[in-house]
């Protein structure tokens, strides 16, 4: 066997949206089914995976898992724009297409064009909204890798084996703060989310609970009799309170405070291999653009299609396809480039933090919890920086023979609440940076972390009304422009972003001091 291996389970092979036609492309089809992966874990070039050695053997010595995948992709291939767009998934679901075709509904041109057809024929569709990617001929794919995820049969889902000791799962401490947003909350999950796969608590009675209101707050040890595992539900009937007992749920008895931090510290067992995760991206779109067959000789259904390949992420996704260019993913096992650009769209400063034991791969530092998460870890720009506290430089482009062209986008929330500006400043002084000639950085002003809507969604928990800028036509241009540039070389416009040296990026005491002049000089 080769040093990895893919092999391709096709469980669904349908007409997409329908079997519309889009555009000169034609109609499109949708591939969907589970990869098999294995690799050598002896392979030197994943010697940083953590718990890679313990984790279980298949007969030809290697390790082994899975993960869903789904292909969207032209029924004829001769059609196709010979370009691949794969999302690194945002927590099992698939952003792309709200992204880049305002999917979810019918909009565009394709709305203007159904206006005087038959209502019949023009029942709206949810899955290709604008046709944007699709009339241009892309291809667009998923693959889970994020291995904690709770299966619910839609969501992309990587299965990945558990490091085991002495024949059994390895056992090891977790921490985890978990906040309820309402009253009448009795129980949640030890992981914070009902998609969240959780580790459970082994012992009750080395666990420990406190609670405080604010992340600096004292943590205030929660009594004993006032907590327990288990979960709570009331009966529809009865209204009456039920309470299980459960090793993955937390119970307060009295209810969750609203907004209070909850903090669970616990012993617990079943950490996975987290980092095979971004090995099975490498993986699986090497062989898309590259392979004529999978490993047991199923064909590939884009061999001989794809030229250009692009990895598309936002938010975690985003912070996924730096990571995989940092851990040297980008080349594959037989040393060939995977993507020849990256869209890293509000990423903020941060990567991934999942190469470790017990990951929750979804956690991050937010504005009122989970300070100490690290998620934003040094090296944050793409160019070779030197660190404030001296460890050796690094950068996350660092190996010119496979990195990708880079298009990166923030938005104003990514200053505000992801340290967006440790991209393009210096770690130890806050001077601007220089982000690179391979590197386009470009600042969305006013736009929100997760694009902006008419109205407020039904669970909207903020103070003042969101901005409802909508970040598509941004996006839909910057990645034309990545595919300009990794087609032909024409650059796309420079960096635009706010600036220590202009006053245009400036520490939060200056903002609001300037905010407060400008207020009492237009009164």
């Amino acid at each position: 066997m080769a040093a990895s291996s893919v092999r391709l389970g096709i469980e669904q092979r349908v007409s997409f949206d329908g079997g519309v036609s889009f555009g000169q492309t034609g109609p499109y089809e949708r591939i969907q089914g589970k990869a098999h992966f294995a690799v050598d874990p002896g392979d030197p070039r994943l010697d940083y995976i953590v718990d890679l050695d313990l984790a279980p053997r298949n007969g030809d010595g290697h390790v082994e898992w899975a993960a869903e995948f789904d292909i969207i992709k032209p029924v004829d291939a001769q059609r196709s724009n010979r370009r691949l767009l794969f999302e690194a998934s945002n927590r099992g679901g698939r952003a792309a297409l709200r992204m880049f075709n305002d999917a979810g509904g019918v909009t565009g041109r394709r709305a203007m064009n159904m206006v005087e057809a038959d209502a019949a024929a023009a029942a709206p569709r949810n899955e290709a909204g604008s046709g944007f990617l699709m009339e241009r001929g892309y291809a667009v794919a998923w693959c889970g890798w994020h291995g904690d995820l709770v299966s619910a049969g839609g969501n992309v889902v990587a299965y990945l084996p558990e490091a085991r000791e002495n024949g059994r799962g390895v056992r090891g401490r977790v921490r985890q703060e978990l906040i309820a947003d309402k009253d009448g909350v009795f129980s949640v999950p030890v992981s914070g989310e009902t998609r969240i796969e959780c580790y459970p608590v082994l012992d009750r009675a080395t666990a420990t609970l406190t609670v405080r209101e604010h992340e600096g707050d004292r943590r205030v040890p929660v009594p004993d009799d006032e907590w327990d595992l288990a979960k709570a539900t009331r009966d529809r009937a009865s209204g009456e309170m039920i309470v299980t007992p459960s090793n993955t749920d937390l119970h307060v008895k009295g209810g969750f405070r609203p907004g209070w931090i909850y903090e669970l510290i616990y012993d617990t067992e079943g950490s996975r291999v987290m980092g095979l995760g971004s090995v099975g991206i490498r993986d699986f779109v090497s062989l898309l653009r590259y392979e004529t067959a999978d490993a047991a000789g199923l064909p590939n259904s884009l061999a001989g299609s794809i030229d250009r390949a692009y990895a598309f992420g936002s938010s975690l996704s985003a912070r996924t396809v730096r990571q995989f260019v940092y851990d040297g993913l980008n080349e594959d096992a037989a040393g060939r480039k995977v993507f020849d650009g990256i869209y890293s769209h509000s990423a903020g400063g941060g990567r991934l933090f999942h190469n470790i034991r017990f990951a929750q791969v979804g956690r991050y530092p937010r504005q009122h919890e989970d300070h100490g998460y690290p998620s934003e870890r040094y090296p944050f720009a793409y160019v070779p920086v030197p660190d404030a506290f001296g460890r050796p430089t690094d950068s996350i482009l660092k190996r010119p023979g496979t990195d990708p062209l880079v298009m990166h986008t923030h938005s104003s929330s990514d200053y505000w609440q992801r340290h967006g500006s440790l991209g393009h400043t210096q770690p130890a002084d806050g001077a601007d940076l220089d982000v690179g000639e391979r590197v386009r950085m470009y600042y969305l002003t006013g736009a929100l972390h997760a694009g902006g809507e008419a109205e407020p969604s039904d669970d909207y928990v903020g103070q003042q009304a969101p901005n409802s800028v909508n970040m598509s036509p941004v996006l839909r241009a910057c990645l034309m422009l990545l595919d300009r540039w990794a087609t032909d070389g024409t650059p796309p416009p420079m960096t635009r972003l706010p600036r220590r040296a202009d006053g245009t990026l400036a520490a939060l005491p200056s903002m609001l001091i300037c905010s407060l002049r400008t207020r009492r000089a237009t009164r």
